[in-house]
């Protein structure tokens, strides 16, 4: 019997539903599902790393599916903040104030004043470098991140031309791009659309496509790391795996079983319900409590302190 099994058994025991008469396998997994993903959001026990590949010119790059909260970023091992777009807006408001102070005390002094390309006077979102300084975080949409500044052309370490130049050669369309082989890579390609290509001297290849037809490649190693507050997988049946570890069973069996109360109109069923949630937010305290004590008994020893993006 796995986990999921166990947990189902034991909250049709509390739902007196032996038989499956009021509720359906399919809705209890996914209650099951409802509670696992809770715990893991209110306990933060599950973590997650990834690796964003920078491009240049590209501001923006998606987040891996499973990430909740971001805890941490770092470029070429250096930890970056995590700020918000108002926090941007502000940074930029202060240099350029600081900045124009600056200048006025030069002219008093008598010194002429720069009056050139001010690097905070421009809009922020449009500075360009070869060093990501922040990451742009917005609630609005957490499924992508912004970098700032925009990574340039330094990212790059070769930019590839279709021509027969250098040591790169290739057989193919030099017009259109479209590849057919290339020496010393190992590549997949179809009909000469190149779907994948790999270099073990290089740890990061992209390049741009459009349908499959390449009309620019580039190398680059510059690259930003994540570490993050993840959820977990779906649960699509009693086979699946649980993520959380088995000692917060008790609390997704209570959920289940006080959700499974609320679906029923009858208002001594409702009752139960809020009862059992009740016994719910009991055990998910304690789930909280060991979060903040990362496992441990001892809480002044070993204390984690899991950050906000916007500290």
């Amino acid at each position: 019997m796995s986990r999921i099994d166990d947990i189902l058994v034991r909250a049709r025991d509390s739902l007196s539903d032996h038989k499956k008469e009021r509720w359906s396998d399919a809705r209890l997994l996914r209650l099951v599902d409802e509670a696992q993903k809770d715990l893991a959001r209110h306990s933060k026990l599950l973590k997650g790393e990834t690796t964003i590949s920078l491009l240049s010119g590209i501001h923006t790059y998606s987040l891996p599916t499973d990430l909740w909260l971001i805890t941490r970023a770092a470029f070429d091992d250096y930890e970056i903040p995590l700020l918000s777009y108002d926090q941007m807006d502000e940074r930029a408001k202060k240099a350029a104030l600081s900045d124009d102070r600056y200048k006025q005390s030069e002219r008093l002094r008598g010194y002429s004043a720069n009056y050139g390309n001010n690097y905070f006077r421009t809009r922020w979102e449009v500075v360009t470098g070869p060093e990501t300084e922040s990451l742009i975080v917005d609630n609005r949409d957490m499924d992508e991140i912004r970098l700032y500044p925009i990574p340039n052309d330094d990212v790059a370490q070769n930019a590839y031309e279709f021509e027969n130049n250098g040591s790169l050669e290739f057989v193919g369309d030099e017009v259109f791009g479209v590849v057919t082989s290339i020496d010393n890579y190992t590549f997949y390609s179809d009909f000469g659309v190149l779907t994948d290509l790999y270099d073990p001297a290089i740890e990061t290849e992209t390049f741009y496509s459009d349908l499959g037809v390449v009309t620019l490649m580039t190398e680059s190693d510059a690259k930003v790391s994540l570490w993050y507050i993840r959820i977990p997988d779906t649960v699509t049946s009693t086979e699946s795996t649980l993520e959380m570890p088995s000692m917060f069973d008790t609390a997704m069996r209570l959920y289940v079983v006080g959700n499974a109360y609320l679906d029923d109109n009858d208002a001594a069923y409702r009752q139960k319900g809020q009862d059992t949630l009740v016994l719910y937010d009991r055990e998910l305290g304690v789930v909280q409590e060991t979060s903040a004590k990362d496992g441990t008994r001892n809480q002044n020893q070993y204390t984690t302190t899991y950050r906000s993006p916007f500290e």
